[in-house]
């Protein structure tokens, strides 16, 4: 980000600072192919919550962007100069600037000064990829063959950029599918992290006579080597490229290839967890998507009102542009994430996560069907706010829930009032008693419980009362649940 905004201040002081957006595209790639990848596995992948999260993920601080542009616009630009303002408005709102700015204007042309949104070409090109990819995503997940599609788009998207850099340079710079193979290259990392665990020692392991397994020495060494490269590959690229390169091309594969080695090298790289994991680093990467949107329409109207501006008010600009991103984030973006955010994380998601749920009740009822045989009274919920419904709120059947409760010697009334005021009180408290049911099955310890199910069943780990102290009643559910550990491991 940094090299963007300084390549954008002046040319001359980071000739190859564009190559930037091209770290981004990796970057984003991975980023949101693992999420994606994550959910997946886990059965809780949905697609109206992967775009309602990149909702509040881009448009609280790109509408506040577009807003004060047009305010600011409509004081220091002529009439004319609005006008056009107010498409890229529209064209920035609605994603679609590269193609816009595609039909208008080069990237590297004079008149780039004149278009205070030109930046948000590349916003345009990552959201018509995530507008695909996850389906397409989904849909190899559910197959066998899964890399070789991903590795067959991806010569073709660069096989499409190589051409155009020679006969439509303009087309092969803004079009989406010239920039494909640099998302789906990120999204390939994410795949070998994913299914790898650590990339580092797959490569070991190819470029080893006998494919063994190395020591973790030669795992470290090659994870520095690792990052060394892409970190000398991204140098190169920032020093090396003009505006007179052909670009993309294979000039694009410098920056990009060297962000994927970066990537797969893992945090326990010394450059990763010394250089990029500095505090100031981290701090950048924070406000890096705000700042990314303010830096450029702060230069372009000071150039617009004050074509001679000195370096000193160009610095002044800057700053101005950090201190906005800085706002931006800790007002705006940490807003949302802690209010809308917090409220959807509460709320169930519909579709695959509904799949996992039904998934985790029938582990419960599994663990607690021998229960029933060996003669187990059930707890009815008769007067219980559940009563005669045929699944209980936690997703498990309700008479298999207080089948459990009455083996842990707790009447199912003391839950009751619970159940009216504090509906997610008496959702842990129901996850802590399944899950204590199920402790002596799924571990070999009286006091472990099994993390994957606390996970699927409320994701909350058991209170420090549970384990030993607390009421008479939960001693006696401590008791029965050592005695059946004993019984089980004789």
């Amino acid at each position: 980000m940094l090299a963007v905004v300084a390549y954008h201040t002046k040319a001359w002081v980071l000739p190859g600072g564009f190559v930037g957006v091209d770290v981004f595209f990796v970057i984003s790639g991975f980023l949101i192919s693992g999420i994606i990848l994550q959910r997946l596995q886990k059965g809780t992948f949905s697609i109206a919550d992967f775009y309602a999260r990149r909702i509040r993920r881009i448009f609280p601080a790109l509408s506040l962007v577009l807003v004060t542009c047009l305010a600011v616009g409509w004081f220091v630009l002529l009439p004319g100069e609005l006008a056009d303002l107010g498409g890229d408005v529209a064209a920035g709102a609605g994603f679609v600037s590269n193609i816009r700015f595609w039909t208008q204007t080069n990237y590297f042309g004079p008149d780039v000064d004149s278009k205070p949104l030109l930046h948000l070409w590349s916003l345009g090109i990552e959201e018509q990829y995530y507008l695909l990819w996850p389906f397409v995503l989904a849909f190899l997940w559910r197959g066998s063959h899964r890399v070789a599609p991903m590795v067959g788009l991806m010569v073709v998207s660069f096989a499409i950029s190589l051409t155009l850099s020679f006969t439509d340079a303009r087309s092969a710079f803004y079009l989406p599918v010239t920039r494909l193979w640099e998302l789906l290259l990120g999204s390939l990392v994410a795949y070998a992290v994913f299914a790898h665990g650590d990339p580092a020692r797959l490569v070991l392991r190819l470029t080893t006579r006998g494919g063994g397994d190395a020591d973790a020495m030669r795992i470290a060494h090659t994870r520095d080597a690792m990052a060394w490269i892409g970190l000398s590959l991204i140098a190169l690229a920032l020093a090396l490229l003009r505006t007179t390169s052909v670009f993309p091309g294979a000039w694009a594969l410098l920056p990009t290839v060297g962000t994927a080695l970066l990537i797969s090298a893992g945090p326990k790289a010394w450059v990763n967890r010394t250089i990029l994991s500095h505090p100031a680093v981290v701090g950048i990467g924070l406000i890096s998507y705000p700042l990314y949107l303010w830096h450029w329409p702060v230069l372009a109207l000071i150039r617009i009102h004050y074509p001679d501006v000195s370096y000193v008010a160009k610095g002044g600009a800057l700053l101005g542009a950090f201190v906005a991103a800085y706002l931006t984030y800790r007002l705006l973006e940490r807003w949302v994430r802690h209010t809308i955010g917090d409220a959807d994380r509460r709320r169930p998601v519909h579709g695959a996560s509904d799949v996992a749920r039904r998934r985790a009740g029938a582990r419960v009822e599994g663990g607690l069907s021998g229960a029933r045989r060996r003669g187990a009274s059930p707890h009815l919920c008769r007067g219980h706010p559940c009563d005669g419904c045929r699944r209980h709120p936690l997703g498990h059947d309700r008479r298999a829930v207080h089948d459990h409760v009455g083996r842990a010697g707790l009447r199912p009334a003391v839950l009751y009032p619970t159940v009216r005021r504090k509906p997610a009180a008496a959702r842990r408290a129901l996850g802590r008693l399944v899950r204590r049911a199920l402790a002596p099955r799924t571990q070999a310890h009286p006091r472990r419980l099994d993390d994957d199910l606390a996970d699927d069943i409320g994701g909350v780990r058991p209170h420090p009362r549970l384990r030993g102290g607390g009421t008479p009643q939960l001693r006696r559910a401590e008791s029965i649940r050592a005695r059946a550990h004993r019984r089980a491991h004789a």
